[in-house]
């Protein structure tokens, strides 16, 4: 097997000619420059969007440049045709060299939505952790780069907003913004990280004919559909809400009394890993825990269901209102608690597991021992 060193070198490597074949140059530096930035005080939410209209974007002036060539040559034929037997057949040809439905401006198109997709995701790394000094502008350029080049390598999936989120951990702890070699390690992590989760995501793997839209105030969990095998979205937050009436039967019928859905606070829990429920440094402990689990993100439900169980006086107490708000801006909390709460419910089910495979082999063993009796 090939050696880290030797790995780092070739994912780099693949790393540049991947920023060279997807990341297009298009933007001049004034253009660039113009983009909302964290450090002039502007935030993701304040953008200018009368600052940026003074200068038009550089596929409307291709556009209107070819819509003048045209118009200037069918004035020539115009001219033409009072001194010339051309054909019409002759003169429609020529215009329509310059067809705006060519393969060329065909090209616009794609770079027009690749545009728009930039923009898309460059708001979003720009409202990533607004506090902490590590994500400034040089490490939102970096966040864009990677979440751009992820999201037109893999169509299917493509970027929607959250994926920031899942980002930011990965991209704080091994230094993206160091340099390139950090850069491309930050990229294949996040790559690796996506294959694991993102069942959870992808509209297609529904087993419904249609899937189940999310409604588009929890758009940004980047949620196209509900799946509802074991691995997609909806089988996760059932797993959830059983693990709740397994430990702790009260509250649980208490929130199925107040008919809050759990859709309404677990998805975003589940998608973002929890990275938008605590600080980083926390974040980044919880996740610890979450990768290290040997059966990828089960111990997931377990932490969500801790979470719960911790604020179980509160929900108890509160109606609808108060408890919704508290489940979907959950207070600050003692993340080792959480864990350790969570650590317990998960040992005490794998023991139960543990102890109905001999007590099923007994039964087994005592039918089988009355039957050959019988049968003597």
């Amino acid at each position: 097997p090939n050696s880290w060193p030797t790995i780092q070198v070739n994912n780099l490597e693949l790393y540049r000619s991947f920023k060279k074949e997807v990341m297009r140059e298009w933007e001049s530096a004034d253009e660039a420059a113009r983009r909302p930035s964290r450090l002039e005080g502007q935030g993701w939410w304040e953008f200018n969007e009368d600052k940026h209209k003074k200068k038009k974007p550089q596929h409307i002036a291709i556009n209107e440049s070819l819509h003048e060539k045209q118009k200037k040559k069918a004035d020539e034929c115009v001219q033409k045709c009072d001194t010339d037997t051309s054909t019409p057949s002759d003169l429609v040809w020529q215009v329509a060299d310059d067809d705006p439905l060519s393969s060329v401006n065909a090209k616009l198109v794609e770079t027009t939505e690749d545009r728009d997709l930039r923009e898309e995701i460059w708001k979003d790394a720009q409202r990533t952790h607004p506090g902490l000094h590590f994500f400034t502008e040089k490490t939102c350029q970096v966040l864009e780069r990677i979440l751009f080049i992820y999201a037109k390598l893999n169509p299917g999936v493509r970027y929607v907003q959250g994926m920031n989120e899942i980002l930011a951990p990965i991209s704080f702890v091994l230094d993206c913004r160091k340099d390139e070699q950090s850069e491309a390690d930050t990229f294949f992590c996040f790559c690796n990280l996506m294959a694991e989760i993102r069942d959870m995501y992808i509209k297609g793997l529904d087993s419904s004919n249609d899937g189940l839209e999310v409604m588009a105030d929890i758009r940004d969990m980047y949620i196209k559909g509900l799946d509802s095998s074991n691995d997609g979205l909806r089988g996760r937050i059932d797993a959830l809400m059983l693990l709740v009436k397994k430990h702790d039967p009260v509250l649980f019928q208490h929130l199925e009394m107040l008919n809050i859905n759990p859709q309404f606070y677990a998805l975003r829990w589940l998608t973002t890993l929890l990275s938008r429920e605590f600080e980083l440094p926390d974040t980044v402990r919880i996740w610890d825990s979450l990768l290290a689990d040997p059966s990828r993100f089960d111990f997931l439900l377990y932490v969500a269901c801790a979470m719960l169980r911790a604020q179980r006086e509160f929900l108890l107490a509160n109606d609808f209102a108060e408890c919704l708000k508290m489940l979907q801006t959950y207070p600050t909390s003692d993340v080792a608690m959480l864990l350790s709460y969570a650590f317990q419910m998960h040992d005490l089910d794998q023991k139960q597991k543990k102890n109905k495979i001999p007590l099923f082999a007994s039964k087994l063993k005592l039918e089988v021992s009355t039957f050959l009796s019988r049968m003597m």
